[in-house]
């Protein structure tokens, strides 16, 4: 029997995995439990010699590959699936893998679209945070349901020993999550983030939280804060750059992450003082060059450009980096605003949905 659970990466996830290998135990006397991001992973665990008698395989993944999403509903597995909403990803992963704003923000868009390709799967169990309040006894009953595994009162009983033993004052959900696994109980407590931070995690909450109810998204829009300084390895943008200089590369960025879909990047730009012939170029990478447009530069005023790409892979990063190709003697340019827009199969803009 497989058994499948994907989640965003947090304390309901993993305290939802470990109840399930509480059940394998109890249901299946001995099982594997495969933790795989990539197919190769799962292949390589699933198939060594020492799993290859036990009967249930038990499979979770806060941030499973494409393929390996595609292989589970092929066979129709049924899938318990939890999805916290966008900023407590982001809380959750800089205070329980120290990291600063920009890589979480990066990650935390990463697992929410690998997830979201999920969500059109017909056996899906949706875990949310309103779960926690209910009985820990008929959450572990209502999941052998799902799965469709055989259980007895006496199971069940047991199961619940393993889980809450006598004195433990477990009852809820929640008093598991929090007794076993509570690195997110400080969540509550507000992140120390800049002015520029919270404003974009606002933007990128906003835009991305829909993904996780399981909604298609139609628009994003990428905050310029979180784009890098090409010349200043490791610097965010902060206001204008000054073009002063040789042919170079000179924004990159911001590495965030799209839903498999047909895309049009809409860039906007302002110059000043471009007085000579300045041509810019710009590309979106994404594991290879996707596509690319240059153009002179104004001497003055906005100017925006459009990027029409396709992503194929939700867990690969998106950049688009922009270059001048001329050397320049004069001139500055700010990046003012970055919106990615899906496109229709006939090559039109789907109106925006938020």
């Amino acid at each position: 029997m497989l058994i499948v659970s994907f989640g965003s990466p947090s304390s309901l996830s993993y305290a939802t995995a470990n109840i399930l290998r509480s059940m394998g135990d109890e249901l299946f006397g001995e099982h594997v439990f495969i933790q795989a991001m990539f197919l190769e992973e799962l292949r390589e665990k699933w198939f060594s010699a020492e799993n290859q008698q036990k009967k249930c395989v038990i499979l979770f993944s806060d941030c499973p590959h494409k393929k390996i999403s595609e292989l589970v509903s092929n066979v129709r597995s049924p899938i318990a699936l939890v999805v916290e909403d966008f900023a407590h990803i982001v809380s959750y992963v800089m205070r329980s893998r120290g990291m600063e704003f920009a890589p979480a923000a990066r990650f935390a868009t990463q697992v929410v679209c690998a997830l979201a390709a999920l969500t059109s799967t017909p056996r899906v169990l949706r875990i949310s945070p309103s779960d926690l309040s209910r009985n820990l006894g008929a959450f572990v009953e209502s999941l052998c349901q799902f799965y469709g595994a055989a259980f007895s009162d006496a199971q069940i009983a047991s199961i619940m020993t393993a889980l809450a033993p006598e004195g433990s004052d477990i009852d809820t959900l929640k008093d598991y999550v929090e007794r076993h696994f509570p690195h997110g109980s400080d969540l509550a407590e507000p992140l120390r983030l800049s002015p520029s931070q919270r404003a974009a995690l606002k933007v990128l909450s906003d835009r991305y939280a829909p993904l996780t109810a399981g909604r298609t998204v139609s628009q994003f829009v990428w905050p310029t804060s979180l784009f890098l300084k090409w010349d200043e390895p490791g610097a965010f943008l902060e206001g204008p750059i000054e073009l002063l200089g040789p042919a170079r590369f000179i924004v990159c960025g911001p590495y965030l992450h799209l839903p498999e879909g047909k895309w049009r990047m809409t860039v906007e730009i302002e110059t000043e003082h471009c007085h000579s012939d300045n041509r810019l170029g710009a590309d979106i990478f994404s594991e290879a060059i996707l596509t690319a447009i240059t153009a002179k530069l104004p001497p003055a005023g906005l100017f925006a450009f459009h990027l029409d790409f396709e992503v194929t892979n939700p867990l690969a990063p998106v950049e688009i980096r922009i270059q001048v190709l001329t050397g320049c003697i004069e001139g500055r340019l700010a990046l003012k605003h970055v919106q990615i827009d899906r496109r229709e199969e006939r090559g039109g803009i789907r109106a925006p949905s938020l």
